[in-house]
């Protein structure tokens, strides 16, 4: 999964705007966030956008935040990074991480 992220992340262009409709903070260190992201990537088309909803589970651990858990949903194509080594698109449109 971390192949995957870090070719997403190395996208040309790549602007995430995320926009939280829900946060939440529990005791013991964990917390939630969730609500929709706009994706922009730039493309050989020029740029490309789409909205996914999202949520993150947060852990505190040694003082700091982390992601311990990350999903997201859309209904719209997500725009493909331009290198796509870590990435498998399925004959259904989705994307997985490419078996190691």
């Amino acid at each position: 999964m971390a192949s995957l992220w870090t070719d997403i992340l190395l996208t040309p262009g790549l602007v995430l705007h995320f926009r939280p409709q829900r946060i939440g903070i529990a005791p013991l260190g964990v917390a939630f966030d969730e609500g929709m992201v706009d994706v922009e990537t730039l493309g050989p088309g020029g740029r490309a956008t789409t909205s996914s909803k999202y949520f993150l589970e947060w852990n505190k651990k040694n003082g700091a935040w982390r992601v311990a858990k990350d999903m997201f949903h859309t209904h719209e194509p997500v725009p493909l990074p331009s290198s796509t080594s870590g990435v498998v698109k399925e004959k259904s449109g989705r994307l997985r991480a490419r078996p190691e």
